[in-house]
């Protein structure tokens, strides 16, 4: 019986612990994240741009557009 109550008791704390403790487990730590940029010439971009229209994935129309906001 006495057994019982100190096996109560510990689970009891462990809980206890876990609740007050949990939550805050993030807090003040300093996270680490790595942000990747990936950054293209123009000359580059209106490659790829002029390389889509004349595989046809672009209208003549949206080429043109995208290629003013390229040049921009």
């Amino acid at each position: 019986m006495k057994k019982m109550k100190t096996v109560a008791l510990v689970v009891s704390l462990m809980a206890s612990f876990l609740l007050v403790v949990g939550p805050m487990a993030g807090c003040g730590s300093k996270k680490s994240s790595t942000e990747v940029v990936m950054t293209t010439t123009k000359g580059q971009q209106l490659q790829d741009l002029d390389e889509a229209h004349k595989k046809g994935i672009l209208t003549d129309k949206q080429y043109e557009a995208e290629k003013k906001k390229i040049l921009k």
